[in-house]
């Protein structure tokens, strides 16, 4: 039994575990609980994967790993004879989903079906991710265009203490909860100011306002009541509960804050997610992995038009909670990023309808389908 966060963290030691398991072992299936009420095989509170595998023998692996996703812990020894059974010839009907993902990619270190329960989701994934492989001009790594700095670990801590506007040295985007952030347009919901024992100190002021950004990316939120994952600002400010991306000019801001809010963006940050499943942190690390439209690639003007066009028809609007798939600004957003990607709008709704049919998005009750699905 492994924490689930060990099949997603993109820090070197959730990398390198993973690496180290597929070298040293024959993985099998990997099996994860998608009941939000009872997610874990050992310890209470802890989002836990099964890992079954052997030592590697002389005979070829098959060639594919069972990514398997459980809507239920089994309750006892006979339930779980006949959840195996289920397994054993690959029907589990209402009781989740098998993934076959290709060894290759489990020995390269991806993972990642593990936090998707429709194997569908973590096929796209897998190609969406790709991009800045397969097309550069057209794609890139968030953290190869720009510097992606945490500011959490500073602002409203001993240096820095918080105050009322009209004391305040720096503007902060504090909360991440479902009542603060809830237009793409950024809201400024805290201020802070350096505190008195640092009150003369220049260097101070200045180590906390270069990691201020125009883009801010959530470090974590609960997925039943998230609206966002991504915020733009007119200017630059820190982040307490988001993470801020450095050096971005205001109208790029906007453009990237639509694609990472749409079905696209939010299905490539679930590739990176650690702590659990139903409320996932978005490291710097994970967040400078994102595949984003390369803004210094000769694209990126009719890409930025697309965008930005679905930006300023939803800045105003109130964004519902992901599992509303169907709401305005998730469509505009969708638009604008299988445009930009140039991917069908059909693809990519079918996308946000089973993004919004995840368990852990839908907050559906604990053993069921979700949605009726079958």
């Amino acid at each position: 039994v492994i924490p689930t966060t060990v099949c997603t963290n993109m820090s070197k030691a959730g990398v390198s575990q993973r690496l180290l398991l597929a070298d040293q072992f024959e993985i099998d299936s990997v099996i994860t609980l998608h009941d939000r009420k009872a997610y874990a095989w050992s310890v209470k509170g802890h989002q836990e994967s099964l890992l079954l595998m052997r030592r590697k023998r002389r005979t070829n692996p098959a060639d594919v790993v069972r990514f398997i996703s459980l809507l239920r812990r089994p309750t006892s020894a006979e339930d779980a004879m006949a959840v195996y059974g289920r397994i054993h010839t690959g029907r589990l009907g209402d009781l989740g989903r098998i993934c076959e993902w290709p060894r290759e990619r489990v020995e390269a270190g991806d993972w990642s079906p593990a936090v998707f329960y429709d194997p569908e989701l973590a096929e796209a994934c897998w190609q969406l991710d790709r991009l800045p492989n397969t097309s550069p001009q057209r794609f890139a790594r968030l953290g190869d265009l720009y510097p992606v700095n945490t500011t959490r670990q500073t602002v409203g801590q001993t240096k820095w203490v918080w105050c009322d506007d009209g004391e305040a040295e720096v503007p902060v985007a504090k909360s991440a909860s479902e009542s603060s952030q809830t237009h793409i347009q950024g809201r400024i919901d805290g201020w802070a100011k350096r505190s008195p024992a640092q009150r003369a100190s220049q260097r101070e002021f200045d180590s906390l306002t270069k990691k201020a950004g125009r883009l801010l990316v959530a470090n974590s939120q609960r997925t039943t009541t998230s609206r966002l994952v991504a915020v733009a600002f007119a200017s630059p400010v820190v982040g307490y509960a988001w993470t801020p991306v450095q050096n971005v000019t205001i109208e790029d801001a906007q453009a990237l804050a639509v694609w990472i809010n749409s079905t696209i963006g939010y299905i490539l940050l679930r590739k990176y997610a650690s702590r659990t499943i139903d409320w996932p942190m978005y490291q710097p690390a994970a967040i400078k992995q994102l595949a984003v439209p390369n803004t210094a690639g000769k694209h990126w003007k009719r890409m930025r038009t697309q965008l930005l066009d679905a930006y300023r028809a939803t800045r105003t609007l109130t964004v519902p909670q992901y599992r509303e798939s169907n709401a305005k600004a998730r469509r505009v957003w969708d638009r604008a990023a299988a445009s930009a990607e140039r991917l069908t709008q059909r693809k990519v709704d079918r996308w946000r309808t089973l993004m919004n049919d995840e368990p852990f998005v839908t907050g559906g009750i604990s053993g069921q389908c979700p949605r009726g699905r079958k």
